[in-house]
């Protein structure tokens, strides 16, 4: 895989559409990654996030690599991709779950998690900077429906962030260290796959978590876990942390990393009507408002111009 042939934006992006398979990923990412909220929700309960998160990448590494080997391909890393990717995994992975995990002990969960999904807005802007991205008019009025969904989901909620300033801006600069490694993936020409980059990615930035877990966690008796908390450890291991990495990875490779970003906006709408579905919380106006708007964002985003000239007609015809 050499990622940067995916890199340019050439004119004329925005009227083509991804590939039939990159909007699968796309909605396969969504659910994978939306579900994984419920599934934290209920573990972290039982254990502790930093304990809750070593594992999950201790596993996906395991995975991950165990993939790779059964199927044969190369994992070793060339010489001029070592430093890259360590800052690559640092960004991706040490970064944002470090970050995500100090942020949500100060802030509650339900607000933080959406403004670690301002993420887009970084990747946007670091997009058009770096890898000279074009801020197209449809990836715009994507981004702006997009956020909109996200301040409707926060609700009343939105005017309490500033009661823990500390806690927003780390989950803030969660969002900006993963639009960061975003950009480098796409502007680093890369020959791992998108399989072994994820192992080594997870594993490399994985490493100071699980450090982390053992200086303050020491020691945690699994065996007292209760079967959702073992089903959401699993899942947030196995399908989350291994297989959703990989198939972000592949998004990242095969769309513009500010399409890719904005696509992402529709994973916290999954989490929200999943954790109504598994937990049993409400879901109003503003849940299926939300939903609403993400589905406009992505119809932009991944029809191209088709997406947007249909927006278009849709907003004349309701004027």
């Amino acid at each position: 895989m050499d990622s940067s042939t995916q890199d340019g934006d050439p004119a004329g992006a925005d009227s083509a559409r991804p590939s039939a398979g990159g909007i699968a990923l796309v909605g396969a990412i969504a659910f994978v990654w939306g579900l994984n909220w419920p599934a934290i929700r209920i573990t972290v309960q039982e254990i502790s996030p930093w304990t809750f998160r070593a594992v999950c990448l201790v596993l996906a590494t395991a995975v991950l690599f165990g993939i790779s080997l059964a199927s044969r391909t190369r994992i070793a890393i060339p010489k001029r991709e070592i430093a890259p990717l360590a800052l690559v995994a640092f960004f991706n992975v040490t970064a944002w779950h470090m970050l995500t995990a100090f942020g949500l002990t100060i802030m509650e969960a339900s607000r933080g998690i959406l403004l670690a999904f301002t993420f887009p807005v970084w990747s946007v802007l670091i997009g058009a900077v770096v890898l000279r991205e074009r801020l197209t008019p449809g990836r715009l009025v994507a981004l702006a429906l997009g956020l909109a969904a996200m301040v409707l989901l926060m609700g009343a909620e939105i005017t309490r962030v500033g009661g823990a300033p500390l806690g927003g801006a780390l989950l803030v600069g969660a969002a900006i260290s993963w639009a960061v490694a975003t950009a480098m993936l796409k502007r680093i020409r890369w020959t791992l796959g998108s399989r072994e980059l994820a192992a080594w990615q997870v594993l490399i930035g994985g490493l100071p978590i699980v450090v982390g877990a053992l200086v303050f966690d020491g020691p945690t008796d699994f065996t007292a876990l209760s079967t959702p908390a073992v089903v959401g450890l699993i899942y947030s291991s196995v399908i989350a942390a291994a297989i959703g990495q990989w198939i972000w990875f592949r998004i990242v490779d095969l769309m513009p990393a500010s399409v890719a970003s904005i696509s992402s906006l529709a994973i916290p709408v999954v989490g929200v009507f999943s954790s109504a579905l598994l937990l049993g919380e409400a879901v109003t106006w503003r849940e299926l408002a939300a939903l609403a708007l993400v589905l406009a964002a992505l119809s932009i985003i991944l029809l191209g111009g088709r997406g947007m000239a249909a927006w278009r007609r849709a907003a004349g015809r309701n004027g």
